[in-house]
């Protein structure tokens, strides 16, 4: 049976594309008015992405998808969405809840969805729209006023209200936007009063001026301006107008003046006075940040465009700031995260100019300015304290002054890069810190200024006045959530991958200015959060990840979905998380793909992954499927039906109506949805087997992975099925790799270098697979020697070393691989001459516990293979390796990985190496005699019977016997027993 009218499996429609991409270029409706957030979501992507996560309906149509992407929203698009949203709520609820016979189903409430990474808000904002209860957390302080002041403040105290003080003519508070353009209208009106004269020239106002970075030549010591041309951007009510650097006059001119000549090109910089010409990379080094030339005021002529017009020696905007003024405001408590330091790898490209501190940013002027405008909007901020207003109003407009503060010093500092257009520039747009040639020193009181700040942020609160459900915001870390266990329908979240966006680093920049301001009204939590400075290493961000997923484990409820947003152009941000995902218990179900073009590059794309993970809904051990990422990466990327729906779209191939119906009996939804559920619910193993029988399992395995090769022999059909949908089954004992793990990432390997473009790739590949091999076989000799010495192990495994080794060459901690070969032939000699070795003998009929060199296995003889190929490589014998060639050492190297692979195979046949198994069943018979269930790492479940008690979930290194099929008191040895493996 098939369904052509789904839509496909992992591509989101590309009506969503480009929905966002005209989101992007679209700043009326944007989260980024308010405040600035790097690596912010587009608000439809998040709907997309919150709605899929709550509704599960992943076989939504094209239309309902692109509508939800699409600013605004209709409202038959939201209602829809609400009703999917609500059936699925009702779904969990009949389905998890546990009720005494007759007790009716309870109504479900709103649905309660968490974004513990919100950053910007794009998520809690869409979860909102889409009737949610939102939470939203993050550990940087900036955040959470970002978050408060786009998604709580907005909702809490958008409308007037009569009973609450404000600044209206009757003291009444007239509404978030109207207190807001009041109260900053004040902070305007204060600073200009202050500063007025520092933007005057000729007594005429100016909105800003520009400056040039010079240059030192090494030839002749001239300065000399790092840019020959400055150009104004034309509009409709004027054209684009130049000057150019003279070098007579050794100032700017118009263009069409005398003395005209280059400076120097992006790409090099050339001395206009002895004509040197310096690269780019070496001419940054020549550039004097603590020498200034003034080149040009820009200004509104009429409102006709920007005006540019070189500055007069004699003007009085070339006179030095108060001194005595700027050493007082630097002074004081409000300026003293100013003496911050610098972030190393942010602001690489200014410190090595002497820039240690965030005040080293701004020139003597604009510090000036900024600091009056920060002392104008504290000293507005108290006579709003003294107005009688609620805490929350004052909080509110205490955290959008302070974002205006923000907003004039992110468009006055050293780092503004003049763009041609007045205030346009911004010091972080590129989320890295670079001393540019010239910079733009901006009139902080203009009019102009503030009035695009009021421009974009006014409607901005008004359109988020109506998000519609409840928003709150909490400050702290991800992996400390204060919510209660299975508190939550669904996680939507953006986590971050690293340190490719440095948030502590982009955000101090604003926090040296804004906190002063803000400091007050954060929670104390916030002074116990480590400053981080993109320091942190890998193995250091995967554990707190690893945390932070755990814990969203914890808060959400079973069944339900937590959804990653990931964008990457590689396999690694895909892989690390899905690892992580799994290793906290997820089970991932389903990953959609987005690609969009880049706006500025039309060759450029990035691609957006929705990785859809469910918490298991009961702790079944039999259900120890995992997920083959690399697998799942590629049929996505290939448009093939992966997982859960993989495993569905068989069944309704393979069986008959009335199978499917008794399947999803008392279900609602599409054929395709209904079995996705029931696999999810159940293991999927016993269905296909009980559906399919073992030849139908085996014929659809043969036929989805083609006849099997003698490498894949060991291969179980069932396996082969899963592992085409993009399953593998995990170790049962969590942190411990059984054997069949082993060969699974053996073959991973293997797979990998079929597409190696180097050698390195193909070498570490060899060594990781041998490493493996080499870990499996040292876990097996230990075991062994433990299993029949007990505390003498170590003991007896130095005494066969020392039989041939000379003195001091025994040191069980560093042994080589040569001698851990050893070990492994000699060990069941040993073992077979102790008291224990009749005992084994009886057991698994034979002297010897394993046969290391006998045909024809020959164990022994492969292990010393796989030792000399290592050699080879790792040594670079007679030139072996540097020596060969791609196209003549990979298949070498896929072949010595394929015979890892079955000596791993043929190692646990004669128990030489133990399985890893972990009891999941204790049962009893009628004389209380004890039988346990095992599930070994390969996913099969075994019984036998042991005299004494066994830990149900410990894990067990089992060898097993001969005895029976149902042995009792097989061979094995609990992990923990083993204790540490050198």
């Amino acid at each position: 049976m098939t369904r052509p009218d789904l839509p496909g499996p992992s591509d989101l429609p590309p009506v969503i594309a480009a929905s966002v991409s005209r989101e992007k270029l679209s700043a009326g409706a944007s989260l980024a008015n308010i405040h600035p957030w790097w690596a912010r979501r587009p608000l439809g992507l998040a709907r997309v992405a919150s709605f899929l996560a709550l509704s599960e309906a992943f076989e939504a149509s094209d239309e309902l998808l692109g509508g939800l992407a699409e600013t605004p929203l209709t409202e038959r698009v939201i209602s829809e969405a609400l009703l999917r949203i609500r059936d699925t709520q009702w779904r969990s609820v009949v389905r998890d809840s546990e009720r005494p016979v007759g007790d009716g189903p309870k109504s479900p409430g709103t649905p309660r969805l968490i974004d513990p990474f919100a950053g910007g808000g794009s998520i809690p904002a869409a979860a909102a729209q889409l009737g949610c209860d939102a939470f939203a957390g993050d550990i940087e302080p900036l955040a959470f006023h970002v978050l408060r002041g786009t998604l709580v403040f907005p909702q809490a105290l958008g409308e007037p209200n009569v009973d609450a003080p404000g600044s209206g003519p009757d003291g009444r508070w007239q509404g978030l936007p109207a207190e807001v353009s009041h109260w900053t209208a004040r902070v305007g009106e204060i600073a200009a009063s202050r500063l007025g004269s520092m933007y005057l020239d000729e007594d005429a106002p100016v909105d800003g001026l520009l400056w040039v970075h010079r240059f030192e030549c090494d030839g002749c010591s001239k300065l000399f301006p790092g840019v020959s041309t400055i150009t104004t951007t034309g509009n409709r009510q004027s054209a684009a107008q130049r000057l150019r650097y003279c070098l007579d006059s050794e100032t700017f001119v118009p263009a069409s003046g005398p003395g005209e000549r280059t400076v120097g090109a992006r790409r090099s910089v050339a001395c206009p006075f002895c004509g040197a010409t310096y690269p780019r990379q070496v001419a940054a080094l020549m550039l004097r940040p603590d020498s200034e030339l003034l080149a040009a005021t820009i200004r509104p002529a009429d409102g006709a465009g920007t005006v540019l017009r070189p500055v007069a020696p004699d003007s009085q905007l070339t006179a030095s700031v108060d001194c005595d003024r700027v050493k007082d405001l630097r002074a004081s408590e409000a300026a003293s995260g100013l003496g911050g330091t610098l972030p190393e790898e942010t602001y690489r490209g200014v410190r090595r100019h002497g820039f240690t501190r965030y005040e080293d940013l701004f020139s003597g002027r604009q510090l000036a300015a900024n600091l009056e405008f920060l002392s104008a909007a504290e000293l507005v901020c108290q006579q709003m304290a003294g107005s009688g207003m609620t805490p929350i109003c004052q909080d509110a407009i205490r955290t959008y002054i302070a974002f205006l503060v923000g907003f004039v010093v992110d468009r006055n500092s050293r780092l503004c890069r003049w763009d041609g257009r007045l205030g346009r520039a911004r010091s972080l747009a590129r989320m890295s810190a670079t001393l540019p040639r010239e910079f733009v020193e901006t009139n902080v009181t203009s009019a102009g200024l503030l009035d695009r700040w009021r421009a974009s942020v006014l409607p901005t609160l008004d359109r988020l006045a109506a998000l519609g459900g409840k928003v709150t915001v909490t400050l702290g870390d991800a992996s400390r959530l204060e919510r209660d266990d299975a508190s939550f329908d669904a996680i939507v979240t953006d986590p971050p991958f690293f340190d490719r966006v440095p948030y502590p680093d982009l955000s101090g920049f604003f926090w040296a200015w804004e906190g002063a301001l803000l400091s007050a009204i954060t929670p104390a939590v916030a002074a116990a959060q480590p400053a981080s400075s993109g320091s942190s290493t890998e193995e250091q961000h995967r554990v707190s990840m690893s945390s932070a997923f755990g814990e969203s484990y914890r808060v959400l409820k079973p069944g339900r979905l937590l959804c990653m947003l990931i964008t990457t152009r590689t396999r690694e941000a895909f892989d690390e998380y899905v690892v992580l995902g799994e290793g906290v218990g997820f089970e991932i179900v389903d990953v959609r793909r987005l690609e969009e073009n880049k706006a500025r590059r039309a060759d450029a794309s990035t691609v957006t992954f929705l990785v859809f993970f469910r918490k298991p809904d009961h702790a079944d051990s039999r259900r120890a499927l995992g997920v083959d990422a690399h697998a799942v990466l590629e049929d996505a990327e290939a448009n093939r039906p992966v997982l859960y729906e993989g495993l569905a779209r068989l069944l309704l191939r393979e069986l008959d109506e009335e199978s499917i119906a008794e399947l999803t009996v008392g279900m609602k939804g599409a054929d395709t949805e209904k079995l996705m559920e029931v696999l999810a619910e159940s293991d999927p193993r016993e269905l296909l087997e009980r559906y399919l029988g073992k030849q139908g399992v085996r014929r659809l395995a043969a036929e989805l992975t083609g006849p099997p090769t003698p490498d894949q022999a060991a291969v179980r059909p069932m396996e082969a099925l899963l592992s085409h949908f993009g399953f593998r089954i995990r170790s049962p004992v969590e942190g411990v790799r059984g054997p069949h793990q082993t060969a699974m990432e053996l073959r991973r390997l293997r797979a990998t270098c079929a597409g190696a473009r180097d050698k390195s790739n193909l070498r570490g590949a060899l060594m990781d697979g041998c490493t493996l091999v080499e870990r499996t076989v040292r876990i097996a000799v230990w075991a062994w020697a433990r299993l029949a010495f007990g505390d003498e192990a170590e003991a007896r495994l130095a005494s066969v070393l020392r039989s041939d080794d000379q003195p001091g060459r025994c040191d069980l901690q560093r042994i080589t691989f040569g001698q851990l070969l050893r070990l492994f032939g000699e060990l069941p000699d040993v073992i077979a001459a102790s008291p224990v070795g009749a005992q084994y003998k009886g057991k698994l009929g034979r002297a010897h516990v394993y046969l290391p060199k006998k045909k024809p296995a020959r164990l022994f003889q492969r292990l010393e293979k796989l030792i000399q190929v290592r050699n080879r490589v790792e040594h670079d014998r007679d030139g072996y390796w540097t020596g060969g060639e791609l196209r003549s050492l990979r298949p070498e190297v896929e072949s010595a990985l394929g015979d890892a692979e079955r000596l791993i195979e043929d190692l646990v046949l004669a128990r030489a190496v133990p399985r890893l198994a972990a009891p999941t069943l204790e049962m009893r018979d009628e004389w209380n005699r004890r039988r346990y269930r095992l599930l070994l790492d390969d996913g099969t479940e075994i019984e036998v019977s042991f005299s004494n008690p066994v830990e149900l979930g410990a894990g067990l290194l089992y060898f097993g016997s001969a005895s029976n099929p149902r042995p009792v008191d097989p061979l094995a040895l609990t992990v923990a027993a083993l204790g540490r493996v050198p």
